[in-house]
């Protein structure tokens, strides 16, 4: 597949709304296996055109972002109970 079909396609997907039938078709081909290199090239063209500027909710949503991070990575405790009770609950980490 050339190239500039390529850039054609992902251009095309991403600059339009399209039916469902479409979407999933696209998202099978951009996955499958052949032409990966040019798909990255052609992601990257289009993403060096997309203007890029932050304001204050770039900001926010960059600090939101690492609140659910940090949520994410710290372990969570849950009551774990013997399963014959014959021990008392207690506290570990999953």
């Amino acid at each position: 597949m050339a190239n500039k079909t390529i850039h054609t396609l992902i251009t095309k997907f991403f600059g339009n709304d399209l039916p469902d039938a479409i979407q999933m078709s696209f998202r099978k081909w951009f996955v499958g296996g052949t032409h990966q290199q040019e798909k990255e090239e052609a992601m990257r063209e289009l993403w060096e055109q997309v203007p890029a500027e932050a304001d204050g909710r770039t900001v926010q949503e960059l600090y939101r972002l690492h609140h659910r991070m940090e949520a994410v990575a710290r372990p969570v405790a849950r009551l774990c109970i013997s399963r014959f009770f014959e021990l008392p609950p207690y506290y570990c980490y999953l």
